[in-house]
């Protein structure tokens, strides 16, 4: 069946519909910057090279130990002052957050979708490394090894887990941060700086240092907060940061604060909200440098490299050292103890046996965080912006898959990383990613015939506002469709068809398309944006070249064939 009805005369472009015309024409802003990039690498190397120097094993007594080997180190608290990168992680982490769902938002994802789409890029890796955990800790105990070496290496491979439960939590709660900020973000930050100090002082007063935990949620929400403020080019003065660090001197000189800032991190006190303002400013002052740095292309590559990897990086490296130290006392060689001379002699060559071997394990886990291959044969177009997106997580969905992922890393560390806890917090990891998890994508796999995607794409062709004779014919086919069950168009029976139908109606009636000049039809793309992870997306995205010429045609007041 096709359809022939001429065109009607043009007339001149409505400043709505050329606004938003202009706006669905533009790709949206998807840059990153070098700089923060290249900051957040080298925390990360950071944070992976002191968890390897804090792995200490030897045999002492004819006994395996594992132990913290920097902990009796008298020089661990000054090396602290310089080692501790997690505020500025979390700063660079806030600035992404910010930069990425302000993107999403001006495209129309709904804040329970954003949230569902980072759980689905956190929860993976690290349900993966905690799924090979269980099966390492099952094999030590059935190799004879003792239930304390047991219980020690599920415990300190746990460690650094509190980052990804206090992660998941904060980036649930970005789009209503975001929200606070833009309405007011002095007081935003004030309000969280109040929090930890309430918190800081009841602990101080009551001796009750499970008071302090607490501030888990209000020390890296704040300190996330100046990460918006760094993506709104705000920065803090140098007498800013000068307060921050004689407030850092006061906390630890009354005893509010450890003068370790790796202790302070358990749990966290307002001296570590402090340190992200200094690292702030710090940042700030040395940006120019780095950003010639991060424009050289081998650094660049490096960056991106680590950027890409770096869940897997973080959720694997403490297994991956932790086994490396198993396997040593297997080997039965003669071990140093740490601290010793012989000890620090030997790190060089322990920290680049613990880089080969997580970059080993990086290579085939990181897999996992890349996620599927897009299809072969399937070009990704310049994706255009749209004004309307339907929410397809709801939001206690979104919720549930917080509390699950976040339950499952708390659940591990409260109980010292026990096996049966291992076991446990997998089983809510998994629970959370699966609330997570796209429907687009189950529909697209189950139920969508193959031939939706170029039904769903001539439906929107055909209800163009601008052949008001040819409207009014679809309108009709469409009153046929709900008393005709037989008629299929593009693949699609009749309650999918309706449906598109209506969402073409009242998408497209929003634009009046008129005839202008050359400019107005180069930026014709009635197709909506879509998201090149998403296979029904990129099969629409494909089918949408063929619209976008038919709709080119249409304004040359050509026929339009269905």
């Amino acid at each position: 069946m096709s359809l022939a009805t001429p065109v009607s005369a043009p007339v001149s472009l409505s400043s709505e519909a050329r606004e938003t015309l202009e706006t669905s024409g533009k790709p949206a802003q998807t840059k990153r910057d070098r700089t923060v990039d290249l900051v957040r690498a080298a925390c990360l190397l950071a944070v992976v090279g002191v968890h390897a120097l804090m792995v200490g094993v030897s045999v002492q007594g004819g006994t395996p130990v594992l132990e913290n080997a920097l902990e009796p180190w008298s020089g661990f608290t000054v090396f602290s002052w310089f080692a501790q990168m997690m505020p500025l992680f979390f700063i660079l982490g806030g600035f992404a957050s910010a930069t990425h769902y302000r993107r999403l938002r001006s495209r129309g994802t709904s804040p329970s979708d954003y949230v569902a789409t980072r759980l689905r890029r956190l929860l993976p890796v690290p349900l993966a490394a905690a799924g090979a955990t269980v099966v390492a800790l099952c094999g030590l105990a059935l190799s004879g090894a003792s239930p304390d070496i047991v219980a020690t290496a599920g415990w300190r491979i746990s460690q650094p887990l509190w980052f990804l439960g206090v992660y998941i939590l904060c980036s649930a709660l970005v789009p209503l941060m975001i929200k606070l900020h833009e309405r007011a973000p002095r007081l935003t930050l004030l309000s969280l700086g109040l929090g930890i100090a309430t918190v800081d002082a009841l602990r101080f007063v009551t001796g009750i240092d499970a008071i302090g935990f607490a501030n888990l949620l209000f020390v890296w929400l704040a300190v996330q907060q100046l990460g918006f403020w760094l993506a709104d080019g705000r920065i803090p003065s140098a007498r800013t940061a000068w307060f921050a660090v004689a407030g850092i001197v006061t906390l630890m000189a009354i005893g509010a604060s450890p003068m370790n800032l790796f202790e302070a991190l358990n749990p966290p006190t307002a001296a570590l909200a402090l340190l992200g303002v200094v690292q702030f400013k710090l940042f700030t002052v040395l940006r120019p440098k780095l950003a010639a740095l991060a424009g050289n292309p081998k650094v660049s590559r490096v960056s991106d490299a680590l950027n890409s990897h770096s869940m897997t990086v973080y959720s694997w490296h403490m297994p991956v050292v932790v086994l490396l130290a198993g396997l040593l006392l297997i080997a039965g060689p003669s071990l140093p103890i740490p601290l010793t001379p012989e000890w620090w002699l030997s790190r060089p060559v322990w920290l680049v046996a613990a880089g080969i071997a997580v970059v080993a394990v990086v290579a085939v886990a990181g897999r996992i965080e890349r996620g599927p291959k897009k299809p072969s044969g399937v070009q990704a177009t310049q994706p255009v912006t749209t004004r309307t997106a339907s929410t397809t997580i709801s939001a206690k969905r979104a919720a549930f898959s917080v509390l699950s992922g976040a339950s499952g890393v708390l659940l591990i560390l409260a109980t010292t990383g026990s096996l049966w806890a291992w076991a446990a917090g997998a089983a809510l990891m998994a629970c959370g990613l699966l609330a997570a998890r796209d429907p687009r994508h189950v529909v697209a796999r189950n139920h969508l015939d193959a031939r939706a995607p170029l039904g769903l794409t001539k439906a929107k062709l055909v209800l163009v506002q601008a052949v008001p004779a040819l409207n009014r014919r679809i309108r009709n086919i469409a009153r046929v469709q709900q008393r005709g069950h037989s008629i299929r168009v593009g693949g699609l029976g009749l309650p999918k068809l309706r449906a598109i139908l209506k969402q073409a109606l009242e998408g497209l009636h929003r634009i009046r398309l008129r005839v202008t000049d050359q400019a107005d039809r180069a930026t014709l793309n009635p197709t909506g944006r879509v998201h090149t992870r998403n296979l029904l997306a990129l099969k629409i995205e494909h089918a949408a070249l063929a619209v976008r010429d038919h709709t080119r045609r249409l304004i040359k007041w050509d026929l339009v064939e269905r």
